[in-house]
């Protein structure tokens, strides 16, 4: 199933709805909308119909297909089961694979590992620099993780007013949802989405606007721009499953296995 990142706007409902801010960016040439509302994420990319909605309260994961009018919902013990029965494939490949397979996958497992455990060293340096970025005023600054410098961007400052962190804590409490599957994993022991990419707002200065990550050398690499900002209230149907559509019984259970050797049925990456 393809995956994507996602949101089709902004409903009003008087009396239904709550604080949140709405993010539409441009990465790779895709562009992407993430609506955000402290613990409840919604995600849409242009011209994909998979939405993708994460509620950290309710401790539910839901896919939502609008070219097929479905969508598949997964909990927790979903996630766990999930991660149990990718255990025992990979156990199953790992067992009948050749040594330099083995061998191979143990090497990739601990890069993976050793790189997200360098993630927790990540520091931002600023450069002093200032711009406009979707008419929002951005601080320039440079990201090092260790001593390889990974990325520049300009990032609002997290602040009281406009930007607060804690609006973001969805993506957090994301991770730690998808955690649930990879502690089942044997093979994955020790690993944290909290330290790679999803975590990453929580150890940022602020929000990014503008973000280059460098490629080996300093060399440019995926850019990711913002071109629009809004603050207002979001309606909690945003997070719901459309009303007319069908629920699938199959959990939505693509989920990222990093340090995971492939077996055609999980997704890693």
């Amino acid at each position: 199933m393809r995956r994507a990142r996602l949101v089709t706007g902004i409903l009003l409902f008087f009396g239904q709805a709550s604080a949140g801010t709405t993010v539409t960016y441009v990465e790779a040439g895709r562009k992407v909308t993430l609506a955000v509302d402290r613990n409840r994420v919604r995600v849409e990319q242009e011209g994909i119909p998979l939405v993708l909605v994460f509620d950290g309260d309710a401790g539910r994961y839901l896919e939502i297909d609008n070219a097929r009018r479905t969508y598949a919902v997964a909990t927790r013990d979903d996630v766990i089961a999930a991660g149990k029965a990718l255990d025992a494939r990979v156990r199953k490949k790992e067992a009948s694979a050749d040594p330099a397979e083995r061998a191979a996958w143990a090497e990739h497992r601990d890069h993976v590992q050793k790189r997200l455990a360098l993630m927790k060293r990540t520091r931002f340096e600023p450069t002093g620099v200032q711009a406009m970025v979707a008419d929002t005023m951005c601080d320039g600054f440079k990201e090092w993780v260790g001593d390889e410098l990974v990325a520049q961007g300009c990032y609002v400052l997290w602040n009281d007013t406009t930007f607060r962190r804690e609006e973001f804590d969805g993506i957090t409490r994301l991770a730690e949802f998808l955690n649930s599957a990879i502690g089942q994993v044997e093979s994955a022991q020790g690993l944290d989405l909290r330290d790679g990419p999803l975590g990453r707002l929580k150890r940022s200065p602020g929000f990014p606007l503008l973000r280059l990550d460098l490629k080996e050398g300093g060399r440019s690499g995926v850019p990711l721009q913002v071109t629009e900002l809004r603050h207002g209230s979001l309606s909690r149907e945003l997070f719901e499953p459309p009303a007319g559509y069908k629920a699938l019984e199959q959990p939505p259970l693509s989920l990222p296995f990093p340090v995971l050797p492939t077996d055609g049925k999980s997704n890693p990456r």
